[in-house]
């Protein structure tokens, strides 16, 4: 009876161990997948704020040329000359949310 009793504790230290171990490496799975998406959004975010930067960009861009382009005309033309901005007009179509689309 104490070998059947020997090896009854020696498996369910095995089980014991075994169900620990199962269960750090379930821990650490769910860990690494945490890590992962957080730099997911951490990359979209990074990729979304570049794509904001890129369009006040373009918009201070378009803002300084019409402001040159109304700033020259009124020196050099009647108001009634100045109103086709053609540079401009392409710069709105290219844009996100421009004219084009």
């Amino acid at each position: 009876m104490a070998g059947t009793d020997a090896r009854a504790r020696v498996t369910a230290v095995g089980t014991v161990v075994s169900v620990i171990f199962g269960f750090g490496g379930l821990v650490t799975l769910i860990l690494l997948v945490h890590r992962q998406i957080l730099q997911t959004r951490a990359q979209t975010h990074t990729e979304t704020v570049a794509a904001d930067a890129k369009h006040d960009a373009i918009q201070k861009r378009a803002q300084e040329l019409f402001l040159k382009l109304s700033n020259t005309s009124a020196m050099t033309r009647p108001p009634s000359a100045s109103a086709p901005c053609t540079p401009l007009t392409t710069l709105g179509t290219n844009t996100r949310g421009g004219a084009g689309r």
